[in-house]
């Protein structure tokens, strides 16, 4: 047999060996008959990891505390600011101090009082006025003592710029009409709340005569000239019992008393805020604004 038959033999004989070897490994049934040269295509294999860098960022992201958004605070700003209001500015171009006052109103649905003893109001020229105190329960010719003021819901408070006619400041009540009749006060003092002097308990024992005197008094109003002919008993009724501090002392206790508004004087002897061009500033009493108005 020469050479050339033998290398054919050999040949033939390594293919034999591989198809053999080949069928005993798997044959058609391996993974790289079926996806080529590679056991994993390259793109299956990349997007397989992409889609793991995909599930471990949205893991990251929902495992990571977001910062909560919260809106900036004005350091300058009051947490009064829209509990307590400034209002229209009266008498601006009145010549007397009495008669400038501005109106500043607590708002009907706060929860409870604010003291207003110790804010401020200042005015475009750079005066820094200060609240200060007053008389919760006001009496006649005497000395009365002083508290802190507090504002309840819907309260108002006129503040004035000059100087009290009774000496201090003061809370309204159903009696207070009766400064009204010697004093001026601005605004107005209400005197229609006092009560009827022939309605009184004191009144119920009088004569007829008196009584019909008694019916013929207004309201919140001292008698200087009593007819002579009214019974002596009678006499001392009025000039004894129809006054302010023997209304307060019948009175203090009712439940419609007191009403919501206060009267705070400044006690200044000259004006404060400009007739036009104005800015007044209400401040707390840490300096912080709660409100301004201008005009």
């Amino acid at each position: 047999m020469d050479d050339t038959k033998k290398d054919l033999y050999v040949f033939i004989a390594l293919l034999i060996g591989l198809a053999i070897l080949w069928r005993f490994t798997g044959g058609p049934e391996r993974g790289d008959y079926k996806n080529g040269p590679y056991l994993y295509k390259p793109e299956e294999k990349y997007a397989q990891q992409l889609t793991r860098q995909v599930e471990n960022i949205s893991q990251n992201t929902q495992n990571t505390p977001v910062p909560a958004t919260t809106t900036p605070i004005n350091p300058m700003v009051s947490p009064f600011k829209d509990f307590v209001r400034l209002g229209y500015v009266y008498g601006r171009y009145e010549k007397e101090p009495e008669k400038e006052y501005i109106e500043i109103q607590s708002s009907y649905g706060n929860k409870s009082p604010i003291k207003i003893t110790g804010w401020k109001l200042v005015g475009k020229r750079g005066l820094d006025v200060t609240i200060g105190r007053g008389a919760y329960l006001v009496y006649s010719a005497q000395i009365n003592p002083q508290q802190d003021i507090y504002l309840y819901p819907g309260d108002r408070a006129y503040i004035i710029t000059g100087i009290s006619p009774i000496g201090t400041s003061f809370k309204i009540n159903k009696c207070i009409g009766y400064f009204s009749q010697f004093q001026n006060f601005y605004p107005e003092l209400p005197s229609w709340d006092c009560p009827r002097p022939e309605d009184e308990e004191y009144a119920q024992s009088l004569d007829d005569n008196c009584l019909d005197y008694l019916e013929t008094i207004p309201r919140c109003r001292m008698q200087i000239s009593i007819p002579p002919k009214l019974s002596s008993t009678c006499q001392s009724y009025i000039n004894e019992k129809i006054n302010y501090n023997t209304c307060v002392e019948g009175h203090k206790n009712d439940s419609d008393f007191y009403k919501g508004e206060w009267r705070i004087y400044l006690g200044r002897t000259e004006k404060l805020w400009k007739e036009e061009r104005e800015t007044i500033i209400l401040k707390d009493e840490n300096g912080k604004i709660v409100d301004s108005v201008s005009y």
